[in-house]
């Protein structure tokens, strides 16, 4: 087991997105893993309230409809975040819903293209948001793997993967059970 001693979140997630980054041979260019950082300590701030139940079509379906440019920006952008976090950090949620990963992946790349195109009719240039729509899978593996601690969990993530299992018996969230050291039982719903 790796142990981190971060002396603030920020530090705490770039050495997360290192690791993951040198284990999982998943990398991104950088100006999007700087924009993943930012991201990963945004969300995990107290007091920023994130819809992160709200399904992803109609998040799109708000940034393809939004008049205001800047508001649509915004829209596209909140797409690309809220989709990496809901299939990088709660893949068994998603699984348990019957979400495929290709769904959340493709509406995902959608909103960083979306945000890339208004920034780049803007500035010129799509930032971050156009290598992250180009490489959207290759950042859900990443933040999977910020995520995962293949040999340990906290006891808060162990209920949260068992709880999904037990909604949906999700292969994934048996596997995740199963790295932990703890069996799925088929029928009575405990684990071993």
């Amino acid at each position: 087991m790796t142990v981190l001693a971060a002396p603030t979140l920020r530090a705490y997630f770039a050495e997360r997105l290192d690791l993951a980054a040198r284990d999982s041979g998943q990398d991104l260019e950088p100006e999007a893993r700087i924009y993943l950082l930012d991201m990963l300590v945004r969300y995990a701030a107290p007091d920023v309230l994130v819809d992160l139940d709200r399904p992803l079509a109609w998040l799109f379906r708000d940034a393809v409809e939004e008049p205001d440019r800047a508001r649509r920006f915004e829209r596209f952008r909140t797409l690309g975040d809220v989709a990496l976090v809901r299939g990088g950090f709660l893949p068994e949620d998603l699984e348990g819903e019957g979400v495929p990963e290709s769904y959340v992946a493709e509406l995902g790349a959608r909103g960083y293209l979306g945000a890339s195109a208004l920034r780049r009719e803007r500035i010129g240039v799509g930032g971050p948001y156009e290598a992250l729509g180009r490489g959207f899978r290759r950042a859900l593996r990443l933040l999977t793997w910020v995520r995962e601690d293949p040999e340990t969990g906290t006891p808060v993530e162990i209920v949260r993967v068992f709880e999904a299992y037990q909604r949906g018996r999700s292969p994934r969230a048996a596997r995740r059970l199963s790295r932990l050291g703890l069996v799925p039982v088929p029928g009575d719903g405990k684990i071993h």
